[in-house]
């Protein structure tokens, strides 16, 4: 049931099939659910368990991105940096005109957000640029490199998982929290984001921290950074990872360095008020799936009139970063895991103070999570699959009731893990 539900799931079902998307969702998290308590009590072997999660996803390599459209998007940076433009240079909207490749147009009127300068960092455009040897039409083709790509740092991931488990003496067993969850394996492999090669790269980072070699995870950490720039947020854990200040200031300098190498040859000639002009997308102009925001703006809104995302989506971030010194001067920071729980906090804050939260997005907190096992992000897995009616014409009149439905439950669910009456053992 588990792979016959992702299966269709990923080669069949549309980004607007919202009755289709829940329906492969519960089967597939239902399975994944009976999976998890077959290993933690150990009637299913690990091995086999992973056998399973790399069974699914090398046949998810042969299916296309149907949910997301991302890709058009990654393609056409690639392409225009092979013509010699600089993705930042200018908006696609701007350079339709000018036809700077052949299939330009086709690309063009699949992207999403063409208005808006290019949000990809370095390394990832860097794979855009490898990709995009391909000619722009292409398209099956780049999909299935993207994926071989992403299968290889899935693989990573799983291997850096079971070493930091034997480290701190756990059952390997939890490493299939996320190496079997559904929402990781159809929006990494299915519809192809990049979080999973930022993850291998912040969780190899830590493991040469955790053995001394600052140099060697100071260049995975920045590279990290340069995949997706959200690893960023958890460099303040080290104030307290670190206790003598001239090893922590070594560290950071290491990390700055090492993103310098990365994003300054990316930057060089350019404005970088393009790239931060792209970046205010989730601050202050787009706004998906954000329960605690769309509470405040429905109050302000009732208010004032309008809306206030231009004042909210800055104040919330502010308040976020508040919350998330809170957390790190009220924490203990005895081992690796110590590291990890605080940085699941960290995102899980990000997360809930934010405008803008795609499904794929909860990659980081489900990864950091299969050190300290909870059950709400695993809710919040499956839940955040409501935030697809927005896609849905008849489910579109929904939406928001169903965004309320989401946290909600994930709400009642955090509750009754923090009473003691939900755990995964």
């Amino acid at each position: 049931m588990f792979s016959a539900a992702l299966f269709y799931w990923a080669f069949q079902v549309e980004q607007d099939e919202f009755l289709a998307i829940m329906a492969c969702g519960s089967l597939a998290f239902v399975s994944y659910a009976l999976l998890l308590k077959s290993l933690l009590q150990r009637r299913l072997s690990v091995n086999s368990a992973i056998g399973l999660g790399f069974f699914v996803r090398i046949v998810l390599v042969f299916s296309f991105p149907a949910m997301s459209d991302d890709i058009y998007r990654f393609l056409w940076d690639g392409h225009l940096i092979h013509s010699g433009i600089h993705p930042l240079s200018a908006k696609p909207v701007d350079l339709i005109s000018s036809n700077p490749f052949e299939h330009s147009a086709w690309l063009f009127q699949r992207l999403n957000s063409p208005e808006y300068y290019t949000i990809y960092p370095p390394a990832a455009q860097f794979i855009f640029y490898i990709i995009s040897f391909f000619e722009a039409d292409q398209i099956f083709a780049s999909s299935i490199l993207f994926k071989l790509i992403l299968l290889g740092s899935e693989t990573g991931i799983l291997v850096l998982l079971l070493k930091f488990l034997d480290e701190l003496n756990r059952h390997r067993a939890l490493a299939m929290i996320y190496f079997l969850n559904p929402l990781i394996i159809i929006e990494v492999m299915g519809n192809i984001h990049f979080e999973s090669l930022s993850i291998c790269a912040f969780l190899g980072a830590m493991y040469l921290y955790k053995f001394k070699k600052r140099i060697l995870s100071a260049v995975f950490y920045a590279s990290s950074v340069a995949l997706k720039l959200l690893p960023l947020m958890f460099l303040p854990v080290f104030l307290k990872a670190i206790q003598d200040r001239r090893k922590l200031v070594a560290y950071y300098a290491l990390i700055f360095l090492a993103c310098l190498v990365f994003f300054v040859p990316f930057f060089l000639g350019l404005d970088i008020d393009h790239f931060l002009s792209s970046l205010d997308l989730y601050f202050q102009k787009f706004e998906f799936n954000a329960g605690l925001y769309y509470l405040l703006r429905w109050i302000l809104y009732v208010i004032t009139g309008y809306n206030q995302i231009l004042i909210l989506g800055p104040a919330l971030a502010f308040i976020s970063v508040l919350v998330m010194l809170w957390i790190l001067k009220s924490s203990t920071l005895d081992s690796i895991q110590d590291f990890f729980n605080i940085s699941f906090g960290f995102f899980v804050i990000y997360l809930l103070f934010s405008t803008t939260i795609h499904p794929w997005y909860l990659a980081f907190p489900l990864v950091l999570s299969v050190f300290n096992p909870r059950v709400f992000i695993l809710v919040w897995s499956f839940m955040v699959l409501l935030s697809y009616s927005l896609y849905s014409e008849t489910a579109r009149e929904s939406h928001y009731l169903l965004i309320a439905l989401e946290y909600l439950t994930i709400g009642v669910v955090y509750m009754l893990e923090k009473s003691g009456r939900l755990s995964i053992k």
